[in-house]
Parts: C-alpha cells; structure tokens; sequence
C-alpha cells in the first residue's frame, strides 16, 4: 500500500474516533456532572488538536490551515495539557489498573515512588554484591590511578575535597562509608 494510503487510513480512523468521541460526550453530558463533562471536553479538542498538530504539515500544505493557524493550535495543544495536567492521576485511575498491571512506581496508589524504587533496585540482580561483578578489573585500576595522581599533583588525598562525590552528605561533616570495596 502507498504512502498516501496508509495516510489516507489513518486519517479516516481517526475522524472515525473523533466522531464517536463527539458522539460520546453529547450522550455522557446529561449524566455525567459538570467537572467531569468539562474533563472530557478538554480531553476530547487535545485529541482532535493533537491530531491535527501532528499532522500540521500536511494541512498546511494542502491549504487547510495557515501558519498562523498552526501556531494557534500549538498554543491551545498546550494550553489544554496544562489545563488537564490537575485531572490527570483521576483520569488514568478511572481506567482502574493495579498497580501490578501499571508495573510502574510513578504510577503506584500508595504514591511512594522513591521507597518503591530503592527497593526495586536492591532487588536487581546486580546490586546484590557490595560492588559489581568486574569492577576492580575494568574501573578500580583507572581510578586508583586519578586518585594517586591527585595526590601526587595536589598532595591532597581524594578525601580532602568536600562534597557527596567522596561520600560526604551534603551540609554535614559526617562522612558516608565508602561504596567501594578495599583495593
């Protein structure tokens, strides 16, 4: 199939998607209250924007859309994303996947994204020894060596320069145990 034809498909399923999304709303508008109405409306011209948008060349090109009308939809595309950005946690709930179906710890119930991804990287394979596999062979030799030439350069040791690099927290004095193994 051309080009143009799998262009010309495409378009149609989309009008096809709009429509129904039009349809849709007109049935839900009764029935649903008016924040919601409201939310799906934005959703609703985002898809159709979007649409357009990412097709925009062609528009312009066939003379549907103007420059300057492209660069309106490209401001109300994201004027929208801003305007749906408060909704958007109840809007991918209301699908109703668990968070085993998400896979995901931005997108856990809980909300706990960090204590989720600490424990998911403790659970990585290759976080399970104090340092990986290789390590002294292929990176402890090379930075053996930067650190026997800051010392020869500066007379200072690596440990002389504050900061989170040498195992310091910041704003305190108190220094971390070191991450690498004895070399």
């Amino acid at each position: 199939m051309p080009i143009e034809g799998i262009r010309a498909a495409t378009a149609f399923g989309e009008l096809l998607i709009v429509k129904a999304f039009a349809q849709g709303l007109r049935e839900t508008e009764p029935v649903v209250g008016v924040e919601t109405q409201q939310t799906l409306v934005q959703l609703f011209m985002l898809f159709t924007l979007g649409g357009i948008e990412k097709n925009g060349a062609e528009f312009m090109m066939d003379g549907y859309l103007s420059p300057q009308d492209f660069a309106h939809i490209q401001e109300e595309v994201k004027h929208l994303l801003t305007e749906i950005r408060p909704s958007a946690v109840s809007l991918t709930d209301a699908f109703g996947f668990t968070d085993t179906e998400l896979n995901s710890a931005i997108g856990q119930y809980s909300g706990n994204v960090y204590p989720t991804l600490l424990e998911w990287a403790k659970l990585e394979p290759l976080n399970r020894g104090a340092v990986v596999r290789g390590w002294e062979k292929h990176y402890g030799k090379t930075l053996e060596e930067g650190r026997k030439l800051l010392l020869d350069s500066t007379g200072k040791p690596l440990d002389a320069y504050p900061g989170l690099v040498q195992g310091r927290a910041a704003g305190s004095n108190q220094t971390q145990p070191a991450l690498r193994s004895s070399m």
